[in-house]
């Protein structure tokens, strides 16, 4: 009886090594009661490299047998590691930027004071590279952009001053093509702008444009990438005009979500609206336990989390 245990433990090490060097998590158990409990616990997982490289970074198994769980650790993934790149951008402010989806990539495009000049970060080199073209939107700041989901393009519309031409920036061809959309939102600067995911869309709210006086817009616009239309959305409510606010996407939804922005030079506003491109509705959130200080031009970016069982 201990050579047939023995026989099969091996062999339940072995699969579990091979499945492992495979690139997947099996909890193996050889008891056939539990056959249907094994087949329920099965998580295939090809593409993380900390699995493809046989290591478990960031990640604690939780429990034993078929109840095991994978427990992702963010305690260690809490803080700030500065990059030290061999060259770098020139310094700038309020340049428009976006990361390159499906990439490890993020590009940026112009800034203070009149740059036009493009340049590409990549994160596992740890390298800039300047990919400024002659054919490039015209030097500008208070622009924006946003990554296309599922393509390695980014939108950039708008910018000082009253700038009102959409451009796409290609990043596997390093290149910038302007488009010609039959009807644009008003030339507007402080616009800001995301990605809809599950969609080639772009979304892009508010702004400030001077035409005979100062407009503060609270319009709502969509650009479809692959027929190169602005259509502006109808939402029964929606954040009050301003400029200067901060908008970031959830992946794997269609929702964006604003914070703050300015109605004025000198009036900074709060508020936490969500916007779902499915229902083309904004909602206020009111946040409980309060929310940060009314500010502008601030930055967030959207936050993938996952429970692995």
């Amino acid at each position: 009886m201990r050579k047939f245990d023995g026989k099969y433990r091996l062999c339940s090490v072995l699969l579990i090594i091979l499945l492992v060097l495979a690139g997947s998590i099996v909890i193996f158990n050889i008891n056939p009661e539990l056959n249907s409990a094994i087949a329920a616990s099965t998580w295939l997982q090809s593409s993380d490299k900390d699995f493809s490289n046989g290591t478990l970074n960031n990640l604690t198994i939780v429990g034993t047998g078929v109840a095991a769980k994978l427990q992702i650790d963010i305690s260690d993934l809490k803080h700030w590691l500065q990059q030290t790149p061999g060259s770098s951008p020139p310094a700038r402010g309020y340049h428009g930027g976006c990361s390159i989806d499906g990439d490890d990539k993020g590009v940026i495009f112009g800034g203070a004071w009149n740059r036009y000049d493009t340049w590409e970060f990549d994160l596992s080199d740890n390298t800039w590279t300047d990919k400024t073209q002659t054919t490039r939107p015209s030097a500008r700041y208070y622009t924006a952009m946003a990554s296309v989901d599922g393509d390695d393009k980014g939108v950039l519309f708008g910018g000082y001053y009253n700038m009102d031409d959409t451009w796409v920036y290609d990043s596997s061809l390093g290149t910038w093509s302007e488009t010609s959309p039959a009807t644009s939102p008003n030339g507007r600067y402080g616009n800001a702008m995301a990605t809809i995911y599950g969609t080639d869309k772009i979304m892009l709210f508010g702004g400030v444009g001077y035409s005979a006086g100062w407009t503060y817009y609270n319009d709502t616009y969509i650009y479809d990438v692959s027929d190169t239309m602005w259509y502006q959305m109808s939402p029964a409510n929606h954040p009050t005009g301003r400029f200067g606010s901060t908008m970031a996407a959830f992946d794997g939804t269609k929702k964006v979500l604003l914070f703050g922005g300015m109605t004025s030079y000198t009036n900074f506003v709060g508020g936490t609206w969500l916007y779902d491109y499915s229902t083309d509705a904004w909602t206020n959130q009111n946040p409980t336990g309060g929310s940060p200080s009314a500010r502008g031009y601030a930055a967030m970016d959207f936050l993938q989390w996952c429970h692995l069982i």
